[in-house]
């Protein structure tokens, strides 16, 4: 597709919203993508972005949207900006203090800067032309950085592998020792610890519990009582005074839980 065809279809994409250019990107990192069953799936174009067209690596992990409408991507070879016909990449050659190339994880905060995690569990934020290694004396664990994002507060859905678990995320708790409303992300550490960003620093919300690695945090979230809910690969848990409880099933088994959405 030539350049003038693809400016067309990115101003497509944002009249109506920006995932149907997420989905043309991810396709180039090589996940699938299904358009809802109620979409005539003919009104939309789908493209597909290889190395050859200038992502520095095919593997993207991660895909956000800067208030200036850039999307940054994730890669093991460095942060791409994508600005709708071409990538401009974004290392460890051109961006003093980036604590390196293997991208694993973004974020873009209320302030429209942007959080980088790389898989060595490093953070850093990206604003203004400016990058910044947040370290120990702000908070961050000694463990590292697994994954950070803000905490929508809204009802969810779960996918689980029983019909009728008998848990509802949008279930409250009002032993929730942290208020999801406040602003700022959240931050998972690789050995299971949750934090939030308050006054400058990070803050511990939960001790670390042994929630961490093997298991890949996949998100942290907020139902519409305000009780906070980590998603890790396969599992959920809920903050309670005492830490994390994974939810179980009628049987007493790890709940086995797919897919949360809101």
């Amino acid at each position: 597709m030539n350049s003038e065809a693809r400016t067309s279809s990115f101003r497509a994409c944002q009249a109506g919203g920006h995932a149907f250019c997420l989905a043309g990107l991810l396709l180039a990192a090589g996940a699938a993508f299904r358009a809802p069953a109620s979409t005539n799936t003919q009104d939309f174009t789908i493209d597909a972005w290889q190395t050859e067209d200038g992502l520095p690596q095919s593997s993207v992990l991660s895909i956000v949207q800067t208030p200036d409408g850039y999307l940054w991507l994730a890669t093991y070879a460095g942060l791409a900006r994508f600005d709708g016909i071409r990538f401009t990449v974004f290392d460890s050659s051109n961006v003093p203090g980036l604590p390196g190339n293997r991208i694993t994880g973004l974020h873009v905060d209320d302030s429209g800067a942007l959080w980088v995690v790389t898989e060595y569990h490093d953070l850093a934020q990206m604003m203004a032309g400016r990058c910044r290694v947040w370290t120990r004396a702000e908070g961050v664990p000694a463990a590292g950085v697994a994954w950070i994002g803000s905490v929508p507060a809204r009802r969810h859905n779960l996918q689980t592998s029983e019909a009728s678990p008998g848990v509802t995320a949008g279930a409250g708790n009002s032993h929730s020792p942290a208020n999801a409303a406040e602003p700022g992300p959240w931050m998972a550490s690789s050995d299971g610890g949750i934090y939030r960003y308050r006054a400058g620093r990070f803050t511990c919300a939960a001790e670390p519990t042994g929630l961490g690695i093997p298991n890949r945090v996949i998100g942290i979230f907020a139902d519409d009582d305000g009780s906070v809910w980590l998603h890790q690969a396969n599992r959920l848990a809920r903050l309670e005074k005492d830490g994390f409880k994974i939810m179980k099933t009628s049987a007493g088994d790890e709940l086995i839980v797919k897919c949360v959405c809101p």
